[in-house]
């Protein structure tokens, strides 16, 4: 019996696309004590996240008395966007939120002591976070009822939009790289004209040091 090219090329459509979100999924985990300050301190856990990307974190926070876990999660981006604010956290907090540009997004948390504790070593509170970020991929059921698309013609589209969501990601980080370059050979430029103008100095002053040795011998007539 003969097999439609629909069903013996699907498996292996539904198996590029299982093996691309994987690929473009990302997870990032991390845990630290906390110690409790006032005023307190921030710690931040940065995470780099494309423009688009649904982001989802869970923070587990242990036990602690007279500790206040607040939490602030917002980017780097030049628009500062913000996305998720909690204070006085307890327990487990879930969340999540969609990326608004390409930058790295910033979880910080701090520990507040209650009024009348001043900090000591044994006030601190353990933290637990957990951060998946995935590309998402647009519908597309309007054009499957506009154009009347075959599933196998679906499936082709959202592997094309997806492959595009990576290739815009991938420039993007070229482009970081090559600002990060640029900055790297500025400084390492500027470390050597320092460098150069600090020899220079040095031997600047040791000469200034025997022209004045050898006068102060002269006029003391000791040589």
């Amino acid at each position: 019996m003969a097999t439609s090219p629909t069903s013996s090329v699907r498996p292996g459509l539904l198996v590029a696309c299982l093996l691309l979100v994987l690929f473009l999924k990302e997870c990032m985990a991390v845990k630290f004590d906390l110690p409790g300050f006032h005023p307190p301190a921030v710690r931040c856990v940065e995470h780099f996240v494309a423009n688009e990307n649904l982001v989802t974190a869970v923070v587990e926070i242990g036990p602690g008395e007279n500790q206040n876990i607040d939490i602030e999660v917002f980017d780097t981006s030049p628009a500062h966007n913000k996305y998720f604010t909690r204070n006085n956290a307890e327990g487990t907090v879930k969340f999540s939120f969609t990326s608004h540009d390409s930058a790295d997004v910033r979880f910080c948390f701090t520990n507040t002591l209650k009024p009348g504790f001043n900090g000591e070593p044994n006030l601190k509170r353990s933290i637990y976070l957990h951060i998946d970020s995935l590309a998402q991929v647009p519908l597309v059921d309007s054009e499957k009822e506009k154009e009347k698309l075959q599933p196998i013609e679906i499936e082709l589209r959202k592997l094309e939009q997806m492959l595009s969501g990576v290739i815009g990601d991938m420039e993007y980080l070229r482009n970081r790289e090559i600002q990060m370059r640029d900055t790297n050979e500025a400084t390492n430029e500027r470390v050597k004209w320092f460098s150069i103008l600090s020899m220079l100095v040095l031997v600047t002053v040791g000469a200034g040091q025997l022209w004045y040795l050898r006068q102060f011998f002269r006029a003391k007539k000791l040589i």
